[in-house]
């Protein structure tokens, strides 16, 4: 049985589509941003985000893999919840194929400045190319391509909140309130890809 974890006021759930390679269907990222100092449109605000991914996180894809669009859901104080999407153009990624085995993943964890597990998240970053396994320690990428993708991740965030999108971790009906993740690290370890992210 799934978990019921509400979006609230002022929040935006983004979730990432990428297509290509050897993926049946999509491959897809999510996170949860809090936008209560929002100064424009959510629409717009939806696509700085896109722009911050394509610009960032994207690189670390093969070029066999497409960033195809963002899509959303916003929930409005007011009008209460809307669905939104961005379009994406030349979101090819940056990185030389062949493409490692899809069932492999990079792990960027979620850290928040609270301790225990309910106050970490993380994503599986799968689609990155198999020249980066390191040579000398299996299930382990490669101190460069490790360095590469925390560069770009930290600049992902940093964008997110220049246009007030604050990345946060979301909790199940009767946890905490959202908590605001203060840095990702992208973590060596090797991991399997699973559908359940958070």
């Amino acid at each position: 049985m799934s978990t019921l974890v509400p979006l609230p006021a002022h929040h935006m759930r983004v979730s990432f589509h990428h297509s290509g390679g050897d993926v049946t269907g999509e491959m897809i990222n999510t996170q949860y941003f809090e936008c209560g100092s929002i100064e424009e449109a959510p629409g717009s605000i939806l696509s700085d985000i896109a722009d911050a991914w394509k610009a960032q996180l994207n690189h670390l894809h093969c070029t066999n893999i497409t960033f195809t669009h963002a899509s959303a859901m916003w929930n409005d104080p007011i009008l209460g919840m809307e669905a939104l999407d961005s379009v994406v153009t030349g979101g090819t990624g940056a990185q030389s194929t062949p493409m490692a085995p899809l069932n492999l993943a990079c792990i960027i964890q979620k850290h928040t400045a609270f301790a225990g597990r309910k106050f970490r998240g993380r994503m599986f970053f799968g689609g990155f190319p198999a020249s980066v396994f390191s040579t000398t320690h299996p299930n382990r990428l490669a101190d460069t391509f490790v360095d590469a993708a925390q560069g770009f991740a930290n600049a992902f965030q940093a964008a997110c909140i220049t246009v007030h999108a604050n990345p946060v971790l979301v909790h199940p009906v009767g946890g905490p309130t959202p908590t605001l993740v203060t840095a990702y690290q992208v973590v060596p370890l090797l991991a399997n890809m699973r559908k359940r992210i958070r």
